[in-house]
């Protein structure tokens, strides 16, 4: 699609984004719903998402600090594809209602005003805790104080 065409673009870009020493952060519909860690997506072609932020993530979860974000695969594909294609590690954090579906999944009240903005700085807080525990090299079960 013309967006992947983009994204390798900016990746082609940044040849320094080397899976040794580059972590993403992925939001994908966080504006509202249940916050969920992406551990696969992708219904015909399966992408496994790499361990080492997932984990990281996982035990930050149990740690109690941050609300719950829950493992979960996502049938669809996200923009996280790409750059794990390319082997780059990718925390891809992804809201759904309770049904499974991503939250106002392409519908049309999926607007900016109709986000859940806790949910959207949920996210990224939640993202930059595990990034930050990544680069510490945390291996014991963490707790962000």
């Amino acid at each position: 699609a013309a967006s992947d065409v983009y994204k390798r673009q900016v990746l082609d870009a940044h040849p320094e984004w080397r899976s040794e020493r580059t972590l993403l952060v992925h939001f994908d519909r966080v504006g509202g719903g249940s916050l969920h860690i992406l551990e696969a997506e992708g219904a015909l072609v399966r992408c496994e998402h790499p361990p080492r932020l997932r984990e990281l993530a996982r035990r930050l979860s149990e740690g109690g600090v941050m609300a719950e974000v829950t493992p979960a695969d996502f049938a669809g594909e996200t923009d996280a594809g790409v750059a794990l294609r390319r082997g780059l590690h990718v925390l891809a954090l992804m809201a759904l209602d309770a049904d499974g579906v991503p939250h106002a999944d392409h519908a049309r009240d999926d607007l900016a005003t109709g986000l859940d903005m806790e949910t959207v700085v949920r996210a990224a807080d939640f993202g930059a805790a595990v990034v930050v525990a990544a680069w510490r090299g945390e291996a014991d079960p963490l707790a962000i104080v």
